[in-house]
């Protein structure tokens, strides 16, 4: 868990730094499966002035998702899953 954290805040803080030398703020849409990820992205998010939409996908449930995915493969998100998440859901950012 360590481990994932540490990487979530490298991506977070990497993020960040592209922001600064965009005027743009950068939206991030964040798929999540555990709320504790959500909040603590969301806390490190709003202290670096980041626009997060975050998706928990227990409560939206994943047919809703991507209603592709089952078993052990809802906790995986691949290049195509991650497309098939975006595709339908852009117009919304």
């Amino acid at each position: 868990m360590r481990m994932l954290s540490l990487s979530v805040l490298f991506s977070i803080f990497f993020l960040a730094s592209l922001s600064v030398v965009s005027a743009k703020a950068i939206k991030i849409l964040h798929l999540s499966l555990h709320k504790g990820c959500i909040n603590d992205f969301n806390q490190v998010a709003k202290e670096l002035d980041l626009d997060v939409t975050p998706w928990y996908i227990q409560a939206i449930g994943v047919a809703k998702v991507d209603g592709y995915a089952c078993g052990n493969a809802i906790y995986n998100i691949s290049h195509d899953r991650a497309a098939r998440i975006w595709e339908p859901s852009q117009r919304l950012f």
